[in-house]
């Protein structure tokens, strides 16, 4: 039912199948397939597809279903899904890491990004307190601007001296134990999101952090309201296409939207990229998606998923009405070696939870 919303789009022609018979070959060769294309995105135009990444996790799901029963059915096409999963090895592990590590050494550096949600909410000590208890050296924050208030509170003000916000505006903030040299806004066309470039002095070194928000799907309340209509499927067969299509229309828009967006702050990391660079943020696209493609693949420096790299399982920082991916990223640089990243899915105050991160170099 978290498909969404292709289930719908798709669930006329599914249930024409229950009176017919089908070629079990066609039916895992095709499911395979479409695993082997949704391993990345690798140009805007293919982003622009709805929801090309979206499916990944169910493509990966069904091929291990394969896998798992064909050897008793038809033990032949067992090579399929195999191969399917052979071949697409680095992405599998990147939404579902597995990996042993000992106990965060001493003297770490300590990064958390965090969408808190803009949920038009006051703000209340409860979570001014969350953010003095999360050990941090730096904060990452997306869509600050219903958090602005806590910005001047003494305590937090006293536990990070060095603070960066834009007031009135709902982008980024950054809270830093260490010195800020210097903040830049990586300017490109947005309907309200935002990167911002910081140059941080940690110890005798210069860390380069560009912190993110690209571009949504831009649903909103009535959106969602008719995405649980679909999985419920409490309406006409063509008001549901015709909802799919509105869905859809939107995914596409903000498919096109993110692109150019994420390629600006790859040109900015290419011009001036640390030893120490970290690119985190919401990127609003799992790690198949195209934004996470060029940001790990079409850099002068190679950068790697934090969370690829020392986290575990497949842990989502978004969910809403059902629909659960890991859509913030930390991206870090070769000199910088990520330990015990992870997500607090305990933390309730936004439909974001804060992901997080310690290293050593």
């Amino acid at each position: 039912s978290t498909l969404f919303p292709y289930t719908t789009l798709f669930r006329s022609r599914i249930e024409d199948y229950h009176s017919h018979s089908v070629d079990c070959k066609h039916t895992v060769c095709s499911t395979t397939a479409v695993l082997f294309l949704l391993r990345h995105t690798p140009t805007p135009d293919i982003s622009q597809v709805v929801g090309y990444a979206t499916p990944f996790p169910f493509a990966l799901f069904a091929t291990i279903i394969f896998l798992i029963v064909w050897p008793f059915v038809r033990w032949k096409l067992t090579a399929i899904p195999l191969l399917t999963l052979i071949l697409t090895a680095n992405d599998v592990r990147a939404f579902f890491p597995i990996n042993f590590t000992g106990e965060v050494p001493p003297h770490t550096l300590r990064l958390m990004s965090f969408n808190v949600g803009n949920n038009k909410r006051e703000i209340n000590q409860e979570f001014i307190a969350y953010l003095l208890q999360c050990e941090a050296d730096i904060i990452c924050i997306q869509e600050y601007n219903y958090w602005s208030q806590a910005i001047n509170d003494s305590s937090l003000n006293k536990a990070y001296p060095y603070i960066y916000y834009v007031k009135n505006e709902n982008h980024t903030a950054l809270l830093s134990k260490y010195p800020i040299l210097s903040s830049t806004h990586i300017k490109y066309e947005t309907f309200g999101n935002s990167s911002h470039a910081h140059e941080i002095l940690y110890g005798k070194d210069t860390l380069l952090i560009v912190n993110n928000h690209f571009q949504s799907y831009s649903f909103g309340v009535s959106d969602f309201d008719k995405y649980d209509e679909l999985k419920k499927k409490s309406t006409s067969m063509t008001d549901r296409e015709k909802d799919t299509k509105n869905l859809l229309s939107k995914l596409i828009q903000g498919n096109k939207a993110r692109g150019p967006q994420v390629e600006t702050v790859a040109d900015y990391v290419n011009n001036h990229h640390r030893k120490y660079t970290i690119v985190c943020g919401d990127f609003n696209e799992p790690v198949t998606g195209y934004a996470h493609y060029v940001m790990t693949n079409k850099l002068d420096i190679p950068l790697h998923n934090a969370f690829t790299l020392s986290g575990n399982g497949s842990a989502y920082t978004y969910s809403n009405h059902g629909i659960s991916y890991r859509i913030d990223h930390i991206l870090v640089s070769d000199s910088i070696i990520p330990h015990k990243a992870g997500i607090d899915e305990s933390c309730t105050f936004s439909d974001h939870f804060p992901i997080y991160f310690a290293s050593w170099s």
